[in-house]
């Protein structure tokens, strides 16, 4: 059985996903091999995640430890609630669907792609990139 298994809305997602699970020592987090985990893309985006993501994980539930659905608020077909409202729902969907007590929702408000493109130095200390070469956006235009 894999550790963890993620559905992610866009190829974005899924790169930043898999950087991120790289990083792992200097993030602070579980350290995963490549292969203890899978990051899916979703071919139809947010809304379809929002929509039919949970059966898509239901499928996968006995194969993986732990599963995660991501999106964006802005997309999702759902704009109106907020993104901790969105979370919410899924997480009680995906529960329902045999993933009780192993699974969250990731509904990412503004987009990812505000987020990777901020003008901030916030992003780089944030992900433990702060002073390396190349940096956070030049490292994101060569991917």
């Amino acid at each position: 059985m894999k550790r963890l298994v993620v559905l992610a809305a866009d190829k974005s997602m899924r790169a930043c996903v898999e950087a991120i699970l790289r990083r792992s020592r200097a993030l602070g987090i579980q350290a995963l091999q490549k292969t203890d985990f899978d990051v899916f893309v979703q071919p139809n985006y947010d809304s379809s995640v929002l929509l039919s993501g949970r059966e898509f994980l239901r499928s996968q539930a006995h194969r993986y430890e732990y599963g995660v659905l991501m999106c964006d608020r802005i997309g999702c077909g759902r704009e109106s609630e907020t993104r901790e409202s969105l979370e919410r729902d899924i997480e009680v969907k995906l529960a329902q669907s045999g993933w009780q007590d192993r699974s969250a929702a990731v509904v990412i408000d503004p987009e990812l792609e505000v987020w990777a493109w901020a003008d901030s130095p916030h992003i780089e200390d944030a992900i433990g990139w702060r002073g390396k070469k190349p940096s956070i956006r030049e490292w994101l235009k060569g991917a």
